[in-house]
């Protein structure tokens, strides 16, 4: 149990939430916003959304930002959780111009995504260190305290109530909405597409094996390297599902397998909202060592970490060809969004304290 923190007002601050909460930055946030609310008074600042809007312009400046720094005061803490997501000088520089913003009252920099440390990097984020950052890998909170900057782990939340197995009834029911083989094994794959995402090892999967396979994404792709393996994928029998789904759950409780072969940083954040809610429904996961993941559930039964592509497909048939017990469920029940939004109040308030903690 954490210990209760009461804040009298908290800003969170994060520049895009327009459009559906359909990705794990708008889905962060806005899981922690309904947290916080329920037992604080909350506003939410964005530069596309809401009523609380910022200046357009990348760093924050302007006669809108100041008036709506100076209407939302007083208030006893401000998070900041950037577009980006990842910890880059431009969203340093814009927490650090947020802080003078808000002079004495501490302000939280959330980064979701593992970063790349050049030495220059290092040299100037530390110059524009702000009161507390919170890191979404223990590696980078290592590489902070280290050098005597406050930093904590930050974990990501899930619904386990919402995200849970369904029954036969409601799988079967499902694939027939989609127009899925019920006879076959259900691959699943939500998020971008992305060709850097690794989703052409899609292909390897579905020649080596008679099965099917669903890639949920809403994101309009732009780059033609993505368009290209949107129509291969689709070519060789892959369905692809570029609409909003409210209640996707329904598709994870209908998947046999759920596959997350991203291995760049920068293109998920570090513990994947995707990956816990396919655990939260029981499913057996293929995964690269990505992120965060081997550190938090190294060795789990029904958790499989590929090396490379040809391993990664081994494994996707190993999971679903020869199933033991699976209880990746069990290993994501403590990872509440409750419990997420209290630690980062507790931890804020720790850093607004004189000394230097770290954890």
């Amino acid at each position: 149990m954490h210990e209760e923190i009461k804040m009298g007002k908290i800003l969170l601050i994060s520049e895009q939430m327009a459009g559906n909460q359909d990705e794990g930055l708008k889905l962060f946030v806005s899981h922690i916003y309904a947290h916080f609310s329920a037992n604080h008074e909350v506003q939410l600042f964005s530069q596309d959304d809401g009523e609380h809007r910022l200046s357009g312009n990348l760093f924050l400046l302007g006669v809108n930002t100041s008036q709506l720094v100076q209407e939302s005061l007083p208030v006893d803490g401000v998070f900041y959780i950037p577009r980006a997501t990842s910890a880059n000088l431009g969203s340093f520089l814009r927490c650090w111009i947020l802080q003078r913003y808000f002079d004495k009252v501490p302000v939280g920099f959330v980064v979701l995504q593992q970063s790349q440390w050049s030495r220059w990097k290092k040299i100037l984020s530390f110059q524009l260190w702000p009161r507390c950052v919170f890191f979404s890998t223990q590696a980078e909170v290592n590489m902070a305290t280290s050098r005597g900057h406050p930093a904590f782990l930050i974990r990501s939340g899930v619904d386990s109530e919402r995200f849970c197995p369904g029954s036969f009834c409601e799988r079967l029911q499902t694939r027939q909405a989609y127009h899925l083989d019920p006879a076959k094994p259900l691959f699943l794959h939500v998020g971008h597409l992305k060709y850097t995402r690794g989703l052409a090892l899609l292909l390897d999967l579905k020649r080596a094996i008679d099965c099917e396979i669903l890639v949920v994404t809403s994101t309009t792709t732009h780059d033609d390297r993505d368009r290209e393996l949107k129509r291969e994928l689709e070519q060789n029998g892959i369905h692809i599902h570029s609409e909003y789904i409210p209640n996707v759950e329904k598709i994870y409780q209908a998947a046999d397998c759920y596959l997350f072969p991203v291995i760049h940083s920068g293109d998920a954040i570090a513990l994947p909202l995707s990956v816990l809610e396919a655990m939260a429904c029981n499913l057996p996961v293929v995964s690269y060592p990505f992120g965060e993941l081997p550190n938090q559930f190294s060795g789990a039964q029904g958790l499989f970490f590929a090396q490379d592509p040809h391993d990664f497909v081994s494994k996707a048939i190993r999971a679903i060809e020869q199933p033991a017990d699976v209880d990746t469920r069990g290993l994501v029940r403590h990872l509440t969004w409750l419990s997420a939004s209290e630690e980062l109040l507790q931890k804020l308030a720790k850093a607004s304290r004189p000394e230097v903690y770290s954890g």
